[in-house]
């Protein structure tokens, strides 16, 4: 019987294809919560606040979620490996990127349709 543990080291930064489907993994839920974001902003402030708090913690977040996907789907590729640790990592201005554009998208989706429904 072989046992070999094997721990990786890679690239973490977004050239990496497998740190890069981590990314897009975690962005989905800050889409989400973006454009809800918005939507709450444009119609209650205390909802929309309540929600961006949700929208910071899970921006502060990704990064840990972001090498926690990335070394699933290492050990999902290939069975002998028991960790994976990434040197670097997607760029720190990312995701707070895509929130705030996610979340002016909700917001002017919100507007418009109010705009257009109500005359």
């Amino acid at each position: 019987m072989d046992i070999s543990i094997v721990t990786l080291e890679v690239d973490g930064t977004l050239h990496n294809p497998i740190v890069l489907r981590s990314f897009v993994v975690c962005a989905i839920p800050v889409v989400i919560v973006a454009i809800l974001t918005g939507h709450d902003l444009a119609s209650s402030a205390t909802r929309g606040k309540r929600r961006g708090m949700a929208l910071v913690l899970l921006i502060f977040v990704s990064p840990i979620l972001i090498r926690i996907v990335g070394n699933a789907l290492y050990q999902v590729g290939s069975r002998g490996i028991i960790s994976v640790g990434f040197w670097g990592g997607p760029p720190i201005w990312a995701m707070p990127a895509i929130a705030v554009l996610f979340t002016a998208i909700g917001y002017a989706m919100t507007r418009l349709t109010r705009r257009y429904t109500t005359n």
